[in-house]
């Protein structure tokens, strides 16, 4: 019989292992939504930046676990130029939320979990909290 190792982290997974583990890991977990939203245009020094607000949602059937990943960053607003994110003190630092829920509940359960991070960070914006 075919021993388990336990390994402490994704660095000491053996090179050759790494396409069987990240298999696992995706059938394990199942995307729930994936969705920004831009707030508003703030002024910085820098000129001109939009105030976005983002969640990645994925769902553990294993443990009925809903995992939101979520960030708050300022982006430029030139559509000509390449993306260029960068933060603010006065933003929110990224947070991730677990809760249980039963699989027809994750997709509803992530979107509120995202509006109230989207109000978080309004709330947060200097220029956007009076809108």
């Amino acid at each position: 019989m075919r021993q388990r190792q336990n390994l402490a982290s994704p660095s000491q997974i053996p090179a050759s292992h790494v396409p069987v583990a990240v298999a696992w890991l995706c059938k394990k977990m199942k995307r729930v939504i994936d969705t920004s939203e831009v707030l508003g245009t703030v002024g910085t020094p820098e000129g001109a930046r939009e105030v976005c607000a983002s969640a990645d949602a994925s769902y553990e059937e294993e443990t009925a676990r809903l995992v939101v990943k979520l960030d708050a960053f300022l982006r430029n607003t030139d559509l000509l130029s390449k993306e260029k994110r960068s933060s603010a003190d006065w933003l929110p630092k990224p947070e991730t939320v677990r809760e249980s829920v039963g699989p027809d509940e994750t997709v509803e359960m992530a979107r509120d979990i995202f509006h109230r991070w989207v109000r978080k960070v309004r709330e947060a914006a200097p220029a956007l909290a009076q809108r």
